[in-house]
């Protein structure tokens, strides 16, 4: 009995043993491909670490840009606004291998190079326009106060026409607002027609800017300048009202420049937080009904 216990023994040692050295000298599968995970990274980190320094300085150099285009126009500095919104997606990201984040993270980079190439490239143009001898930025002011997304009607396009129950062409943008509300000249210039009528755009100011730039403010109660008067970006010309062919109260805004007819929502960027542009941008083109 004694003699059998000790050969027991003897044999699971023997065989731990054996164990052990084989465990040393060989690789389970999951540790190769852990051996193989780390040699991945190992290579990719360098890689990585070069590309976001690369976009570190992309970034920077675009934010010096960025400042010098508002700088040029609006003779301030650019707002700071943080790129990254929500940091959610983060979350979960235990689930997925640690190979594929390090692929996904190499290619997001490239293409954040690619683009920003793409953006610094057009930011240059736009600032050698705007450094450029006679430079004349446009209309950039909103023409009411305090306006918010909800407020943005109908742009310019085919919209339906409340008064004539059919789609007609657009030209200008609803801005709504209660009656009486001042509006305002969205840029130095000169007025260059009042026009007082019942119909169509009913009480109308239109004032020529230079760069050939010319805007209409229609269906307005009340008119406080005349025709040949100077005005300066923000004086009060009028007050919102309905008269014309309004359906309810709001401002018809128009721009032009050298006779053709803009979108106006392009024009109000200055006045408007970044936030809410894209959803006034979305609003006010998809919207398929006008108030006049």
């Amino acid at each position: 009995m004694k003699r059998a216990i000790l050969l027991f023994l003897a044999s699971v040692l023997l065989s731990g043993l054996v164990y052990l050295v084989y465990a040393l000298l060989h690789d389970s599968a999951a540790q190769k491909g852990l051996r193989r995970d780390i040699a991945a990274y190992t290579a990719a980190v360098p890689q990585l670490e070069s590309r976001v320094q690369a976009l570190e300085a992309e970034v920077e150099a675009l934010s010096a840009l960025d400042d010098s285009l508002f700088r040029g126009i609006f003779k301030g500095p650019a707002p700071q606004e943080d790129p990254v919104s929500s940091l959610d997606f983060l979350f979960g990201n235990d689930t997925v291998p640690n190979y594929r984040l390090v692929h996904y993270t190499r290619d997001k980079a490239d293409r954040l190079l690619e683009r920003s190439a793409a953006v610094d490239a057009t930011l240059r143009e736009i600032t050698a326009l705007v450094r450029a001898e006679g430079f004349v930025p446009p209309p950039l002011s909103l023409p009411l106060d305090s306006l918010h997304a909800s407020q943005f009607g109908a742009s310019v396009g085919e919209k339906l026409s409340p008064v004539y129950s059919k789609k007609i062409l657009h030209g200008g943008m609803d801005l709504i607002a209660g009656r009486g509300t001042p509006v305002r000249a969205t840029a130095d210039g000169t007025v260059r027609t009042v026009v007082r009528q019942r119909t169509g755009l009913g009480h109308t100011v239109t004032i020529k800017h230079a760069g050939g730039y010319l805007t209409r403010y229609a269906h307005l109660d009340d008119i406080d300048v005349a025709k040949g008067q100077r005005v300066r970006r923000g004086q009060v010309i009028g007050t919102l009202g309905m008269s014309g062919a309004a359906f309810a109260p709001h401002l018809h805004y128009e721009v032009e420049r050298d006779g053709r007819r803009l979108d106006p929502v392009h024009f109000f960027f200055l006045d408007i937080p970044v936030w809410d542009y894209a959803n006034i941008l979305f609003m006010t083109t998809n919207t398929g009904q006008s108030l006049d």
